[in-house]
């Protein structure tokens, strides 16, 4: 598990996963288990939550699909770590 806190290497390889996730599911890959069907039905939606568990917290990220398929992969992890970090949005 990892803090805000942890070494940026470690965070960055949980955002990683996280954002590659994200990608394969908007481009219909399935990586990840679905047997409840929630995956399926926020592509339905448009719009997915993402829950990143850490030892300090539990962040929730919620986003429309729309942006996933916009966002490059390294945009998806930059967003991800701006999170754990609770650091301030680069603009």
């Amino acid at each position: 598990m990892t803090t805000k806190n942890s070494p940026i290497a470690k965070l960055r390889a949980q955002a990683l996963k996280i954002a590659k996730t994200l990608k394969d599911a908007e481009c219909g890959k399935a990586t990840v288990p679905d047997p409840g069907g929630k995956l399926a039905a926020s592509l339905a939606k448009g719009e997915v939550t993402v829950g990143v568990a850490m030892d300090d917290k539990i962040i929730q990220i919620t986003m429309p699909w729309a942006t996933v398929r916009e966002t490059d992969e390294a945009g998806l992890v930059e967003f991800i770590l701006v999170q754990m970090r609770e650091e301030a949005p680069a603009h």
